[in-house]
């Protein structure tokens, strides 16, 4: 049995990451261009962390990994304005979020927090990666991951790359 992990983290989910709070000084003893954490990026950093440390699994991951990730934000006002949203949420109680966070910068710093805290041995050995960026009701971060045993299906991978596999 592969060892695998399961959480729904139950919270507003940052609109704000870390990459984008990333700042570039200089030493003003050498001179020399530096890059550091702004204030708003550790507070990130830091929320992310006590978010996921009662869901630190008690063995560490190793690779490959098939990751499943979704990051809800909730609805604002905006998005319930015109009658037609509110016939779609009515039927459908989740929209796709095309608004900030980058999805790559939401992956970045759940990932890094996540090696950091020994979820996995680290987020290169991630090789089937599924993430979902929408608003819904119930807001938070659910995530999923487990060790892949069996050995990619070839004639799959072609069915994906010529667009035949969903």
């Amino acid at each position: 049995m592969s060892n695998k992990f399961k959480f729904f983290i139950r919270c507003k989910p940052p609109t704000t990451t870390g990459n984008s709070n990333k700042k570039v000084g200089r030493n003003r003893e050498t001179g020399k261009a530096i890059q550091y954490t702004s204030s708003k990026a550790k507070d990130v950093e830091d929320f992310i962390w006590a978010m996921l440390l009662q869901h630190r699994p008690k063995q560490q991951l190793e690779g490959p990994l098939r990751v499943k990730l979704a990051y809800i934000s909730p609805y604002i006002k905006v998005d319930q304005s015109s009658k037609k949203k509110v016939e779609e949420l009515k039927r459908n109680p989740a929209l796709w979020n095309t608004s900030k966070p980058d999805i790559d910068n939401i992956l970045k710093i759940l990932f890094d927090q996540m090696t950091n805290m020994n979820f996995w041995q680290d987020d290169r050995k991630i090789c089937d990666l599924h993430v979902l960026k929408i608003k819904g009701k119930e807001t938070g971060i659910f995530a999923e991951a487990e060790e892949i045993e069996e050995a990619p299906d070839y004639y799959e991978i072609l069915k994906f790359i010529n667009g035949d596999l969903i």
